[in-house]
């Protein structure tokens, strides 16, 4: 799935962030709103981006598109608020205007991982299944491509029966990972039915979960019960 929009860290503005952080949204925004007031009609672009991600994260898609939009009429061509755009117009559902906004992305960079993961998404959404694989299968070429692997490690050369009966192995069940964090109902659902799944397409393998204390007490007890191996993380 594509990620939603965020600025670069590094060009917040860091006391109005520490303001969020500290759950005084609205004094962030406020904040925020008059530095972008000082810069009218030219809004730069990572103050724009900033008040777009609060505005997400508030919940209030329609906003986030309007403003946007008008950075985008502020910057033409700006590839990195074209693709936040794509995103926040696939949030609300409007599949086939993604799709069109995905395109604009991949035409000025077709390396972007993320806008091929929404073009595939959004492809899919409207039952166009082979253009949706088309789009994912070159999304995961790409991550893979990126992917850097550990310097000296390399992948068993036996195949996963010879993994599974090598010495020690009794003791050392191999596990399928994840990492979960919130209480976000979609990611727990996933995180269910990831904990359901595993030990029917794995025998013998575990779930792992990688949590913070983020995550509710009685759903990380409901995967303990599952036979899933809950980790605590700071």
């Amino acid at each position: 799935m594509p990620q939603p929009p965020s600025p670069d860290p590094h060009i917040w503005q860091e006391d109005v962030h520490q303001l969020w952080e500290q759950n005084q949204s609205q004094q962030a925004i406020d904040l925020l709103l008059e530095r972008i007031n000082t810069h009218q009609p030219a809004v730069p672009k990572a103050l724009g981006l900033q008040l777009v991600y609060y505005i997400y994260r508030l919940g209030d898609l329609q906003a986030a598109e309007r403003f946007l939009a008008r950075l985008q009429y502020m910057h033409p061509g700006d590839i990195e608020i074209l693709e936040n755009l794509a995103v926040t117009v696939s949030l609300q559902g409007r599949a086939a205007e993604a799709i069109h906004l995905y395109e604009q992305v991949i035409s000025r960079n077709a390396r972007s991982t993320n806008a091929w993961d929404g073009h595939a998404a959004c492809l899919a959404k409207l039952e166009r299944y082979d253009e949706a694989r088309r789009s994912g299968e070159r999304a995961l070429a790409l991550k893979t491509e990126a992917a850097q692997p550990l310097p000296g490690w390399q992948p068993p050369a036996t195949g996963i029966e010879a993994f599974l009966q090598r010495p020690g192995a009794e003791e050392r069940r191999p596990v399928v990972s994840f990492s979960l964090w919130g209480r976000n109902p979609r990611y727990l659902r996933g995180a269910l039915r990831n904990a359901l799944l595993v030990p029917e397409l794995y025998p013998g393998w575990q779930a792992r979960f990688a949590l913070d204390a983020s995550v509710p007490l009685e759903f990380r007890a409901l995967l303990s019960q599952l036979g899933a191996d809950c980790r605590l993380m700071p």
